[in-house]
């Protein structure tokens, strides 16, 4: 039944649009409407704040919090974070052998806390370069056919795949991308990670700088079918900045 939908699937998009869709072509198209990846490519450091809200499963708020981002993405990444929470200085920084934490720059010597701080950049890190990173390394692809969201869009959907059998992964989460038919921008992402489910809409973008990047996002609990339980969080990005490398 499965094989029947995607070989549908596949046959109403080449029949509508007159090319067979696949995997490298969603995610080719996708990469040029969202600037291109040799643009992408080509970008020496990155930084922007991120205004973030979360919820509880009440609707009562668990944090609320204004990061300032800044990358160095080449030749090696690093990154700083930088935020103020209970009336104090939060910063982390990482480079290639980990996350340091400091508040009101006293540095934490906890290595739970380290980790911690390691996942939050490497996080900020995957959702700021998304779709660009759907080609790295021993991530695995498959078209999962056309889909239609809450608000009637049409979307291919591409599934994408991480094991930490490989190298290049610190988690074993599965993500599927939703890329609109006809701009290829992608609407939403749905990640499985243990045993949860978060689906995040991509409501605006930002058009300032040579990548289209995201502005405005909502995060929902819900099921493997994409069910929303809740509104798990909304997030507003700005005053991006790019530099460029000279190669």
């Amino acid at each position: 039944m499965r094989f029947s939908t995607f070989f549908l699937a596949v046959l109403f998009v080449s029949g509508c649009r007159g090319e067979l869709i696949d995997v490298d072509t969603i995610v080719q198209k996708a990469y040029t409407a969202h600037g291109g990846k040799a643009i992408w490519d080509s970008i020496s450091e990155l930084s922007y704040e991120k205004e973030s809200v979360v919820y509880n499963a009440d609707g009562g708020t668990r944090f609320q919090n204004l990061q300032r981002h800044h990358y160095v993405m080449r030749p090696q990444f690093s990154a700083q974070l930088e935020w103020q929470s209970n009336d104090e200085e939060h910063r982390i920084e990482y480079t290639h052998v980990g996350a340091r934490k400091w508040i009101d720059d006293v540095e934490v010597m906890d290595s739970v806390i380290q980790a911690s701080s390691s996942e939050s950049v490497n996080a900020a890190r995957y959702t700021v370069s998304q779709p660009f990173k759907l080609t790295d390394p021993g991530v695995i692809l498959s078209y999962e056919g056309m889909d239609i969201l809450e608000a009637g869009e049409q979307v291919y959907v591409i599934k994408a795949s991480y094991s930490t059998d490989n190298e290049n992964h610190t988690k074993s989460d599965e993500w599927w991308y939703y890329f609109d038919v006809d701009t290829y921008l992608c609407l939403a992402t749905m990640v499985h990670h243990g045993s949860t489910y978060s689906y995040i809409k991509n409501l605006e973008y930002d058009y300032s700088t040579d990548i289209v990047f995201n502005y405005h996002r909502k995060g929902y609990a819900v099921d493997s079918t994409r069910k929303v339980l809740y509104h798990q969080s909304e997030y507003y990005y700005h005053d991006y900045k790019l530099s460029f490398s000279s190669n």
